[in-house]
């Protein structure tokens, strides 16, 4: 700008003001080049890029004004030449003079090519260079656990997906980030050992996703955990009762907050089961004439909805039916006991009577 019929400039770094500093001004040179004469670019080798030019008579121009309107572009050349050109994206050549600004592009891959003719006429092309812009953070999609699903002792399994070119690394935690367990794959189980830090209640699961921007995307979800086994009791049959043919009848509660997934009761210690829809019932005629007479382990179990199994087991007898000649009402001894002295008398009876007719 000029001042008191002097020129100087300044230099804005990081928003912060450094100079006046006196140039030369050349009235035959355009606005848009600056040349400085300084030693460090000399004996240093440093290089500047101005971002933008602030004219005096630009009233309306602020510092940092064009901070967002595209790439500055740095080019080097080792010979003359008659022009230069760049195409951005495959697009027509747009000549240039020197380094360059192009205007942010949209997300995604895109491509940059420069071309030149030198004073001979020959025409050269640079390689094609391919870049990204990825201004948004990862898109995160997870498909299960679900929020609330319910879980047991058995750490849940999760599924998810990730939506990024530039991804870097992806994780989750189930304590806000104290604790973080890297995953490459996007399938899999939560790592059990965590999963048993964390008592009967709920879960927050964390999941993480960034980029090699450092930009970073989570998820986070509830889920609940039961690990309190299903509590039986068993009201009918009781304790040491006795059955012959006839088989007993049976009559539980089960004690389960999380709701119940299924029931079922066995003989033999869970080799056969037998699965029931109710809490009350009779045990089927053809399983219980296939259990061996003598003592029989009852044993019932319930599943919850969280997977997980609790079991009572009552202890009963099985005994054989009484035999088809027996006489109700009498004891076997004296019934015999009773025959044989009758049989007695009667011999004594007749052996009198054969004394006598002799």
């Amino acid at each position: 700008y000029e001042s008191l019929g002097s020129y100087s400039w300044k230099i804005y770094i990081d928003g912060v003001q450094y100079g006046d500093y006196s140039f030369i001004k050349n009235r035959n040179t355009a606005s848009r080049l600056v040349w400085y004469n300084d030693f460090l670019h000399d004996m240093l080798g440093y290089k500047y890029y101005i971002d933008a030019i602030g004219l005096s008579w630009d009233s309306n121009y602020n510092v940092g004004d064009n901070l967002n309107l595209g790439f500055l572009i740095d080019t080097q050349k080792n010979f003359d030449h008659e022009w230069i050109q760049y195409s951005f994206d495959g697009n027509s050549n747009v000549t240039i003079l020197g380094d360059f600004l192009i205007p942010l592009p949209s997300e995604g891959l895109h491509s940059l090519q420069l071309f030149a003719q030198d004073l001979y006429g020959e025409q050269i092309e640079s390689e094609i260079v391919f870049f990204s812009k990825d201004t948004a953070p990862p898109a995160l999609e997870l498909y299960m656990p679900a929020q609330g699903d319910l879980f047991g002792v058995i750490s849940p399994q999760f599924s998810l997906s990730v939506n990024e070119t530039n991804l870097d690394s992806v994780w989750y935690s189930l304590d806000n980030g104290l604790t973080n367990i890297s995953i490459d794959e996007f399938t899999g189980q939560i790592d059990q050992a965590e999963w048993n830090e964390h008592n009967n209640g709920t879960v927050n699961i964390l999941l993480y996703a960034n980029n090699t921007l450092g930009e970073l995307e989570y998820i986070e979800i509830m889920v609940r955990k039961d690990i309190i086994l299903p509590v039986i009791n068993i009201h009918d049959p009781l304790p040491n009762e006795v059955f012959r043919t006839i088989p007993p009848n049976y009559n539980i509660s089960i004690e389960e907050p999380s709701g119940l997934e299924s029931i079922w009761f066995t003989f033999d210690g869970g080799l056969n089961n037998i699965t029931i829809n109710e809490l009350t019932g009779t045990i089927e005629s053809s399983l219980w004439e296939q259990i061996p007479d003598g003592q029989v382990t009852l044993r019932f179990y319930a599943e919850d909805k969280a997977g997980n199994i609790g079991y009572t087991d009552i202890i009963i007898s099985k005994e054989p039916p009484k035999t088809s000649d027996a006489i109700p009402g009498y004891d076997t001894i004296i019934l015999i006991g009773t025959m044989s002295l009758g049989v007695l008398l009667i011999w004594k009876k007749l052996s009198k009577n054969k004394i006598k007719h002799k």
